[in-house]
Parts: structure tokens; C-alpha cells; sequence
């Protein structure tokens, strides 16, 4: 009898060891054993290990994209138009622009009014244009749309036309874009989230991903999904205005500053059918600023955040699109003074991406995101969220570098997130006056001690760019003795804040001279890098690591309105998707004696079902300048770890140069696409 009970027991003992084998093992001392599964990414897996199996975890299931070629015979069924067409100017002009002038010129036939001196149409002329436009276009340009076309001058109706198709096609690619892959989030959730009890933070709309507070047991399960492409710890970091107080500040260039009226009256860029959207930490435009215009500016919901007063936020408005508003026998305006203009708020990290939907909702073209995140010192959940949105939605974004420099901010030298992100355009903040009343300094300018510019070894160089940011003055009220922002606290404000919306603004005056770059970021980067100017920014303390044309404060240079409009460029390419290594195209330039011939190649990140971590998670391209003759290279642009590759070469004698690109390194099973900027001065 008692050699059957011990036969029992042993046999207990080993049924119950065979059956913990194959039970997951949840404690922080098991866990400490397992392997992490390949889906969890190592910072989450370090709070696994250390929390208790009650503990709620916040967390970014992130799904595996939609399909892109699905999605594109989804959007050309409901629109009726081919996405490559807006991809690819060739056939843009044949299929569209084409039919535009027609329809134009059909209306305009033995109109009179229709000359270079006329500044408006007869209304004859008018009614033929919508009859022309009604069964081809209608669903495009609305009556309204049609109305404000109307009041610019004939000559240019057709260039407004071809602007307003291609902003309203990239809206309603968005709104598709929006629908299916919400419906494909909300189905995770109603089956995997929901159901197992855990509770929903938040679910995006334009790329796939939910934020979700999950148990320790049900972040392993996610991990065994097939849908899921990885799983993120996400904690909730507070926004902050990129903005630094100085005392001896600079202020903004009277050309390419708030006072921008030589540069928009002389060229006419101003913004006219042009949407800027602008995302701030701390609220929105105040009504009562001179600056601010009701017909233009409108202020957007974010769920529960509310949308006070800034006087951050009017300062950032004005200068990328405020109204024009004299004091004191100057005259201080945006660079955009007639953009539509889109603001709301996010205080933190939670509300960052929904914030960033809400714009995109409204149809804007770019950008501007003047906040961040502070001890971000490395690719965050931030960063590819926002690298994920340009992505899909082909928004350009345009965001502040940080003030973490020269002992400011935290004191660590480092650009703060959203600025990491590979597919905006991070700016640095330049300065260029003494004070808020003097005029403007002696080139070569230096960066403001406090903007920042230190990334980690695993990222690309950043800045990209650098902007007059420092004594940059706006007009609060045209009455008392404070008259503008911040004199009130006895200060006037500095800091990458006040640079990127004079980046934001030249990007829209870009999108209106050349509307191809609407839903085109990567060609506005490459073009708006090209055409910075290196030589007008200092290079003392300001080194370079590999590529000459790119310093670490600085970036490309300071930007340059005037060589961003295309008047100057030679060629460009870009949109071009691959996945071949070793991909080469080639150009041929010719130059004359003495001429320069500049290129910039921009690349995207793909690669967003991970936080980068190391160089070979994402594309390198190189770029060389190659002598047709002799096959000598040039000029080369090697780095490894940048996604921004330039190139410069002055000709001694007149010849041939082959401008190539090259994959050098890819991502298994990732795109990427790129674009090329060449320009001969």
C-alpha cells in the first residue's frame, strides 16, 4: 500500500512538472530566464521582467501596415485617379494639367479679359470656366474653391487649378487612407483587446497601431499574434514649447523673419492655397492678437485637450502665416500671410499622434511642430510614430530641434523628439541680430548657444537645417508700452521654436510656386536642403563628421527662400521606390567653366516596426558627382548612418558630370523611397 502511494506521489510530482513546462512563466525570476520574443522590443522586455502580474503596462501594439498597392487600387476605384499620376510629372502633365489648360483655354476663348494686365475674370468668362470644369473636375474644385480662384489674375488660374487638384487629391488619400486602416485597428481591438479586458488608450487612424494598458500575460500573448509587427513600451512623456528665454537674444532676419514683406511682395509667394497646420504644447493662437485672421485661422479639437491661450503658440502663428500688421512705421508679417492656417494642441506623448491627425483631417500640406519631448535622448516611440505618419499620409512636416544646449533645457546638448524622426525636417535656430531693435548682424552668423544638436552615433546628423529663431518680433497689440510677445515678462523670445515656422512658411511658399511637392516630403527636403546657404553660418565650433556639407549645428545651412523657389533648379527626381541593393541611377549635367553643381539625395524611413537602434535598421544611400569623361569621382557622399547625402563640385573647365545614387544597405522586406535635388549655379 505504501509503495503504491509513493508510485502516486512520484507520478504527481512529474504530471506537475511536465504541466508547468508548457504553462507560461510570468514571474519577474522565471521571466528572467526566457528569451525574449522577437516582437517585444528589449525596453519593454525590462519592464516585464521587473513588474508584478497585476501591474498595467502602457503599450503600442503596432500591426502590420496596410497593403500599399491595395490601398492605392482602393483609392483609384473611389477617386476615379491613379496615385502613380501624382507620383510621377510626366504623366501628371499628360493626364491632368493637360486637360486643365483646356478646359481653360476653352473658357478663356475670345475672352478679353484674359491678358496679362487683367486682375480679374468677366463673369462671363467666369460661368464658361465652371461649365469647362463641371464634368471632369467638379468633384475636386467645389464652388467655393472656384470663387476664391476667381479673384487672382487669369494667368494664373491654371497653376492655382493644378494646386488645388493635387491638395484636394491628397486629402481625399488621407480620408481613405483613414477609413481602412481604422477599420482594421478598431477589428484588433474589438477581438484581441476588448475581449481580454484591457483597456484602450488610444487608436490611430493613419498608420497601424493602438495604445493599450495590457497585463504582463496578455503582452505575451499579443507577442504570439501573426498581425502584430512588434509591441513598444510606451510611457507618457509632457510636451513642452521648444522655447528658450535668453537675455541677450537675436532676432529675426528682416528678409526671411516676421518682417518677410520684401521677400512675399517682390516674388508673390504667399501662401494662397497653401494649408499649414500647426501642433503646440501649451494651446493656440489668441483671437485678439493683430496677427490673427478668422477667415483664415481656425482652431482644432483634440479630444480632451483644451485649447487656451499661447502666447507660444501666436508668436509660432505669426511669423509661419500671420496677417500683416504696421507699428511704429514698421511693418511686421508672416511669411504666408495668405495660408489657411490649422492649430490645436498636445500636452504629451499620449495626445502627440492624435493631434497630428486631427491637421490632417482639415487637408493641410505641412506641418509645424514647434514642441518636444525633454530626456529624449535617442529614437523614441515618438519618433517613429512620427517617421509612421509622413509615411502614410505624405504630409511634410517641419519640427523644432530643442534648446538643450549651452546649458539650457536639460543641459545634455541633444535634439529632443519629435526631431529624430528620419522624414521631417528638424531645424536649428540661427542667430543673426543683437538685439530685438538692431539691425541685421555681419555674415557669417553663428547657432544660438542654446539649439540643440547632439544625436545619438545610431542616427543620422541633425539638424537639417538651420533658421533666424532669436530675437524674432511679433506684434501683440498696437496699443500700451508692451507691444510685442513676451515684453510683458521683460523678455524677448529665442529658441528653435521661433525657426521652424520660418522653415513651415517657405515650405508652403515652395508647395505654391511648385504644387508636384504637395504630398512629395521628401523632395521638399531634398530641394530645401540643396538651396540652404552653407557659407552664411559660421564654422567655428560647428564641425562636420563625415559629409563636408552637412555641420552638426547647423545641418545644411541657413535656409534660403529665394533658391528654394525652383526658379534656379536644373533637375530633380524623386518618389522612386526600391528594394535592390546596389540600385544605381545616373544623370548627366553639363556645366561651363566656373559653374557649381549642388545635389541632395533624401531617403525615408521605412523601417517603423522598430525604434532604430543601430545603422543597419534603416536605408543608406550614397550619392557621388562623377566626371563623364574619365570616370574620376568628384565629390562623394558616403555616410552610413545619414538618410540626407549632398554633394558639391565647381567646374575649372566646361564638362559632362554624371550625378549617381546607389543602395548601398537596405532593410529585409522594407521600401524606401527617395529623392534627388540637382541644382547648378
Amino acid at each position: 500500500m505504501k509503495k503504491r502511494f509513493k508510485l502516486y506521489l512520484l507520478f504527481v510530482l512529474l504530471a506537475s512538472l511536465v504541466l508547468t513546462a508548457f504553462v507560461p512563466q510570468t514571474a519577474a525570476g522565471e521571466m528572467a530566464e526566457a528569451v525574449r520574443p522577437e516582437k517585444i522590443d528589449p525596453a519593454l522586455w525590462d519592464v516585464l521582467l521587473a513588474a508584478d502580474e497585476e501591474t498595467l503596462i502602457p503599450i503600442d501594439i503596432s500591426l502590420y501596415d496596410l497593403d500599399e498597392n491595395t490601398l492605392s487600387e482602393k483609392v483609384e476605384l473611389e477617386t476615379g485617379l491613379d496615385p502613380e499620376v501624382f507620383r510621377d510629372e510626366a504623366r501628371f502633365e499628360k493626364e491632368i494639367a493637360s486637360k486643365l489648360r483646356t478646359a481653360a483655354q476653352t473658357a478663356f476663348r475670345e475672352e478679353t479679359s484674359y491678358k496679362a494686365s487683367a486682375k480679374r475674370l468677366s463673369d462671363q468668362a467666369f460661368a464658361k470656366l465652371k461649365t469647362a470644369l463641371s464634368d471632369d473636375w467638379g468633384q475636386w474644385i467645389d464652388d467655393a474653391s472656384l470663387e476664391d480662384i476667381r479673384e487672382i489674375e487669369p494667368e494664373k488660374i491654371v497653376d492655382r487649378l493644378i494646386l488645388e487638384i493635387r491638395s484636394e487629391f491628397q486629402f481625399k488619400q488621407n480620408e481613405i487612407l483613414r477609413a481602412e486602416q481604422f477599420a482594421a485597428n478598431y477589428a484588433f481591438v474589438t477581438e484581441h483587446v476588448q475581449a481580454r479586458g484591457n483597456r484602450v488608450l488610444h487608436i490611430r487612424n493613419y498608420f497601424a497601431s493602438i495604445l493599450v494598458e495590457a497585463k504582463k500575460a496578455d503582452i505575451l500573448y499579443y507577442a504570439q499574434r501573426g498581425e502584430v509587427a512588434a509591441i513598444f513600451y510606451t510611457p507618457v512623456y509632457q510636451a513642452e514649447d521648444a522655447l528658450n528665454h535668453i537675455s541677450n537674444q537675436v532676432g529675426a532676419d528682416s528678409v526671411l523673419g516676421t518682417k518677410s514683406i520684401n521677400f512675399n511682395d517682390g516674388k508673390g509667394f504667399k501662401g494662397e492655397g497653401i494649408s499649414i497646420g500647426i501642433l503646440e504644447a501649451g494651446g493656440v493662437i489668441d483671437t485678439s492678437s493683430p496677427h490673427y485672421d478668422q477667415s483664415r485661422m481656425t482652431s482644432v479639437p483634440n479630444g480632451s485637450e483644451q485649447l487656451v491661450v499661447s502666447t507660444h503658440a501666436s508668436l509660432v502663428t505669426a511669423i509661419a502665416a500671420g496677417e500683416r500688421v504696421g507699428y511704429n512705421g514698421v511693418v511686421y508679417t508672416g511669411i504666408v500671410p495668405e495660408a489657411k492656417v490649422y492649430i490645436t494642441r498636445a500636452s504629451n506623448s499620449s495626445t502627440f499622434v492624435d493631434g497630428l491627425d486631427a491637421l490632417a483631417a482639415q487637408g493641410v500640406n505641412v506641418i509645424n511642430i514647434s514642441l518636444g519631448f525633454r530626456n529624449t535622448a535617442s529614437y523614441t516611440s515618438i519618433d517613429r510614430d512620427l517617421d509612421r505618419f509622413i509615411n502614410r499620409t505624405g504630409i511634410t512636416c517641419v519640427v523644432a530641434a530643442g534648446n538643450n544646449a549651452g546649458g539650457y533645457g536639460d543641459g545634455t546638448t541633444y535634439i529632443n523628439s519629435p526631431g529624430y524622426a528620419m522624414n521631417c525636417i528638424t531645424v536649428g535656430n540661427l542667430r543673426t541680430k543683437s538685439s530685438g531693435s538692431s539691425k541685421i548682424g555681419v555674415t557669417p552668423y553663428t547657432i544660438h548657444s542654446s539649439s540643440s544638436w547632439e544625436e545619438p552615433n545610431s542616427l543620422p546628423s541633425e539638424p537639417d537645417i538651420s533658421a533666424p529663431g532669436t530675437w524674432v518680433r511679433a506684434v501683440r497689440t498696437t496699443t500700451g508700452t508692451n507691444p510685442f510677445y513676451f515684453d510683458l515678462e521683460g523678455e524677448e523670445p529665442t529658441g528653435t521654436s521661433y525657426a521652424a515656422p520660418v522653415v513651415t512658411g517657405i515650405v508652403a511658399q515652395m508647395m505654391e510656386e511648385h504644387s508636384a511637392k504637395i504630398g512629395n516630403p521628401q523632395a521638399v527636403k531634398a530641394k530645401i536642403m540643396n538651396t540652404a546657404s552653407p557659407s552664411l553660418v559660421s564654422n567655428a565650433n560647428n564641425g562636420t563628421e563625415s559629409n563636408p556639407y552637412l555641420r552638426d549645428l547647423s545641418g545644411a545651412g541657413m535656409v534660403n527662400a529665394v533658391k528654394a523657389m525652383s526658379g534656379t533648379a536644373y533637375k530633380y527626381a524623386w518618389n522612386h521606390s526600391a528594394l535592390e541593393l546596389n540600385y544605381i541611377t545616373q544623370f548627366t549635367v553639363s556645366l561651363s567653366a566656373g559653374q557649381k553643381i549642388r545635389a541632395t539625395l533624401a531617403f525615408t524611413n521605412k523601417n517603423t516596426d522598430v525604434i532604430i537602434q543601430n545603422g543597419t535598421q534603416y536605408y543608406d544611400m550614397n550619392l557621388r558627382l562623377v566626371d563623364a569623361a574619365t570616370g574620376a569621382v568628384l565629390s562623394a557622399a558616403e555616410e552610413s548612418r545619414n538618410n540626407v547625402e549632398i554633394v558639391e563640385y565647381t567646374a575649372s573647365n566646361a564638362c559632362t558630370v554624371y550625378v549617381q545614387t546607389r543602395i548601398a544597405s537596405g532593410v529585409s522586406g522594407v521600401s524606401t523611397n527617395w529623392a534627388l535635388e540637382i541644382d547648378r549655379y
